[in-house]
């Protein structure tokens, strides 16, 4: 008894470095059971790009040119590629994407951390456990954490500075370090994704709510308003242009562009959304309601039937309750942050697709908020009631965690019994795969069933090049990777946008090597050998060739391995 009780004030003085015993081992694991993203080469990319940008004081031009993606900050690539360049060159390794993963993978879980602390300073460790464990069982969202490198890290740098803020305004005497936190952390959201300025309203408003004085006239309240907010502003949005060169140009209008741009996700692709392929502008605000009802769990809303239910029976015998409610000033933060900025995202009416990825950072206050509600309503009801509640949503839990189990690394392509009808109906009605992860079981697939053929064998998938690649010829990738950054890194402004500079660049995307390597990719109207495609495009009905291996989970096809006729 004494050591669990030892145990227990362990974990009570030092949470953090509990998480890291058990994050990291977690992190290591399992990080490389997952394939390679659709984006994630190109995050790595201008990662490396922007360190050049700095390394040149400025000189090298590519990161400021990039496709899109200098619209997006660099915070996290800048320090995800600082971190995997070392660990390759410490340790001698090319395993580039799986350091990547792991890096990925545990910045993803800092975000279940933060979950914890709000829900532990804000209500109790028992709504931090619960929060934990609902956020944990939402496939969408937990299947993404070792590869999205713009959501995951975006969504847990969000709810980072959401706890820091909670953190600073419940303290008789307000730290200052609490508030340098709240705006560091708000400064790296906006260096990940521009929406992070969605927190400068916010945190803006509770400031001034939470500076009011009473005791002090207008003039007193307004000098110390503006002081904190500029404060606030200078710090958060100083660490975002610190990793955002485009920014850098030009800090206010480049940042107003960027803004207008990425509020609505632009981009006019075709997605399979309710049984229909529709264009992804044309679906409107019925997108997030759809996705949502489709894609989240079951027992999530089993919560909420149970907690409506004891509402409406606290509503007409218990009224008591609701004259002694106390609203917490985290709650009404987690409510701004969560429900008040999914409102907004939904009265703008942005482009979205992708399930719901783009608006995952209000998922975790939400969830936050949900632990909180369920927790309090449960504790109304007597105990058999109570034990009973708990046990049904445990098994829907458990229930969802074994269909993540059997989906294992594919815990993103799911759909619950509620509303859409299980998993063997819920696939056909909405783009599964989206992110091309399994091409790597695709390709190790291919790879080993060849291994006696020693002809070189042509290649085209779905997505990009370095998500086959990686898989064939991995060493060959790997100095490629170094022979890009080297070529990168000369870039100016004069010689960047050459004939030779473009071949070049054609070169490393398209992973041409040697060009005597045994796989050779080529692009998708090219002819070729072999095909690795998801179901995202159709392309598995257009190819002329046949099925020979199906990547598949839960009896769902997931990618096809096709060869030409």
């Amino acid at each position: 008894m004494k050591q669990i009780l030892s145990l227990m004030r362990f974990i009570s003085r030092y949470p953090f470095i509990v998480f890291l015993i058990i994050s990291l081992p977690v992190a290591f694991l399992l990080a490389p059971d997952y394939g390679i993203s659709y984006d994630e080469t190109f995050h790595k990319n201008y990662g490396n790009f922007i360190i050049d940008y700095y390394l040149s004081f400025g000189k090298n031009p590519v990161s400021v040119s990039y496709i899109d993606l200098f619209y997006y900050g660099g915070f996290y690539d800048v320090i995800s590629q600082i971190f995997t360049n070392s660990i390759l060159y410490l340790f001698k390794s090319n395993s580039i994407y799986e350091v990547r993963h792991f890096f990925n993978g545990w910045i993803g879980l800092l975000g279940f951390y933060f979950v914890y602390k709000v829900c532990e300073i804000s209500f109790s460790r028992r709504v931090g456990l619960f929060a934990c464990l609902f956020l944990l069982g939402i496939p969408e969202y937990t299947g993404h954490i070792f590869f999205n490198p713009k959501d995951i890290p975006f969504s847990s740098f969000y709810i980072g500075a959401v706890y820091f803020f909670i953190r600073y305004t419940k303290q008789k005497s307000p730290k200052f370090i609490d508030f340098l936190l709240f705006s560091v952390f708000t400064g790296f959201a906006i260096g990940v994704r521009i929406l992070g300025i969605l927190l400068l309203p916010l945190f803006g408003l509770f400031l001034i709510v939470f500076l009011y004085r009473k005791d002090s006239d207008l003039k007193e309240n307004l000098k110390v308003w503006i002081g904190k907010g500029l404060q606030f502003f200078l710090i958060s949005y100083t660490t975002a242009l610190l990793f955002w060169p485009y920014l850098l140009k030009s800090p206010v209008l480049n940042a107003i562009q960027t803004f207008k741009t990425m509020s609505q996700f632009p981009w006019a692709g075709a997605v399979m959304f309710a049984g229909e392929k529709i264009k992804a502008p044309e679906i409107g605000r019925k997108y997030l309601p759809t996705f949502f009802a489709y894609t989240l769990p079951d027992y999530l809303f089993l919560i909420c039937v149970i907690s409506i239910g004891i509402l409406v029976y606290l509503i007409l015998f218990k009224k008591e309750y609701f004259r002694n409610l106390k609203m917490d000033t985290g709650f009404l933060v987690l409510v701004g942050a969560g429900l008040g900025a999914l409102l907004i995202i939904i009265i703008k009416k942005p482009v979205l697709y992708n399930g719901y990825r783009q608006v995952f950072f209000v998922i975790p206050p939400i969830i936050c908020i949900l632990a909180k509600v369920f927790s309090d309503l449960t504790d109304q009801l007597g105990k058999r009631l109570r034990i009973l509640s708990l046990v049904l949503v445990a098994i829907s839990m458990l229930d969802v965690f074994f269909i993540m189990y059997r989906m294992h690394p594919y815990e993103y392509v799911y759909f619950n019994r509620t509303f859409s009808s299980g998993m063997e109906e819920g696939w056909k009605k909405f783009d599964s795969d989206y992110w091309a992860t399994s091409i790597k079981e695709g390709s190790l697939w291919l790879k080993d069933h060849l291994k006696d053929d020693s002809r070189q064998v042509r290649v085209a998938n779905s997505a990009t090049a370095s998500q086959s690649d990686y898989y064939f010829n991995k060493q060959e990738f790997y100095q490629s990777e170094l022979e890009y950054r080297q070529f990168a890194s000369s870039r100016t402004k004069a010689n960047l946008f050459t004939e030779e500079s473009m071949e070049k660049i054609d070169h490393f995307d398209r992973m041409k090597h040697s060009g005597r390597q045994k796989f050779l990719f080529v692009k998708r109207d090219e002819s070729s050998d072999y095909l690795l495609t998801t179901r995202v495009f159709d392309l598995h009905k257009e190819y002329h060739g046949e099925i020979i291996h199906t990547v598949e989970r839960m009896g769902i096809p997931i990618l096809y391995v096709m060869k030409r006729k």
